[in-house]
């Protein structure tokens, strides 16, 4: 894998090469760059001429390599001989960033990209301010999010179409920038999010990106999640989905969509607006990052006993929503879906890959909307 860009502004060409996950960087002179080089001008893109940050998650997949590393190895040498000025964030804990995101001011544009999977992604836009702006009627700040895959399953880069974290960086250059639509789910008080075993007090309401799960995929995630497994990749789901399968796979609940109900128990419950999780995971077929939409994708606990049968179907091009036994439903913007989980049920959550633990003993009702790409004083896109 390479990129070839040629920058009209200042006189340089680069080409990055990615070898078994290590990279070069080779300069050339203009005249010297064929067909094959994509041509540029850094003086015309509005992106280089705000804020620029790029946050590195660096235990985020199977961690950090630095001979692999892109940013030392590709970013911050690209942007000092182009002379791109650029925040570095690299987390230190759990908070960093939450806390960065929080920290930011609505002042301009800025792009962000990120060096990590899905949950870091959402993890800054739940730390965005929430609160308008009441100095004047139209004083949005745009704010794009790019991010390099580093993640076990990278759902949103897929979902982009990004096949490597050169091809994103590219994008960087040579992308569109389209609406990232945000998800906004109300859960009950006394919600916790788990990390490490350790609970900790999460607000009421907020945001996805990409999925909100409940019962067996939210139980593949939070049982994947130590450090023993996560060096596994992406087979670490595997693993915690066939210990989990020893047991019986029923989870006490109901969905309302709209005024319509559908009944459960289930064994498999999840909505999402994209189209897969891994690289060959089509969870949702008829997904699309650029439409609003949610899908229901529902399992009834009567199949537990044959939810590997229709996992493999999931890996077979999505063949699953064509099975009888589950319940594919697309949810326009606008239309409200409601989860209800049970007193005595399983009360995991995965938002984005974050574990939510829910109040034990009682009912839990969630609320889940789509809300286009606004946030406070943000509009949110992302780079295609």
């Amino acid at each position: 894998m390479s990129i070839k860009l040629v920058d009209k502004g200042s006189n340089q060409a680069f080409e990055v090469i990615e070898e078994e996950s290590t990279f070069r960087t080779l300069w050339t002179s203009p005249d010297k760059t064929g067909s094959d080089y994509t041509s540029i001008d850094l003086n015309e893109l509005e992106q280089f001429k705000e804020k620029i940050v790029v946050i590195d998650s660096v235990y985020s997949g199977s961690g950090r390599d630095q001979q692999k590393n892109i940013y030392s190895q590709v970013i911050n040498p690209v942007f000092n001989k182009l002379s791109i000025r650029h925040e570095y964030i690299k987390t230190e804990n759990v908070n960093s960033v939450r806390n960065y995101a929080k920290s930011l001011k609505p002042v301009g544009s800025t792009t962000v990209l990120f060096l990590s999977g899905d949950t870091t992604v959402s993890e800054f836009v739940n730390g965005l301010q929430e609160t308008e702006c009441t100095e004047c009627a139209d004083c949005m700040s745009n704010l794009t999010l790019l991010a390099l895959p580093h993640g076990t399953g990278n759902s949103l880069a897929l979902s982009l179409g990004y096949e490597s974290k050169l091809d994103a960086f590219k994008r960087l250059f040579t992308g569109t920038h389209i609406p990232l639509n945000l998800y906004k789910a109300e859960l009950p008080s006394g919600s916790c999010i788990l990390r490490n075993e350790v609970r900790s007090e999460v607000e009421t309401r907020v945001y996805f990106i990409v999925v909100l799960s409940w019962a067996f995929h939210a139980a593949i995630v939070a049982d994947s999640d130590t450090a023993e497994l996560r060096k596994l990749g992406s087979e670490r789901f595997k693993v915690a989905a066939m210990k989990n399968l020893e047991s019986q796979q029923s989870y006490e609940g109901s969905t309302y969509i709209d005024n319509e109900k559908v009944e459960g128990p289930f064994c498999y419950w999840l909505v999402t607006g994209a189209k897969r999780f891994e690289p060959t995971f089509d969870i949702s077929p008829k997904g699309n990052i650029e439409d609003a939409s949610l899908y229901l994708v529902a399992i009834g606990a009567e199949h537990g006993s044959k939810l590997l049968e229709i996992m493999y179907e999931v890996y077979d091009k999505g063949k699953h929503t064509e099975d009888n036994r589950v319940l594919y439903r697309k949810i326009d913007k606008g239309q409200n879906v409601e989860l209800d989980v049970g007193a005595t049920s399983k009360k995991r959550l995965c938002l984005d890959g974050s574990i939510i633990a829910l109040p034990d003993d009682k009912e839990s009702k969630i609320g889940i909307e789509s809300i286009g790409n606004e946030k406070g004083c943000w509009r949110i896109y992302a780079c295609r």
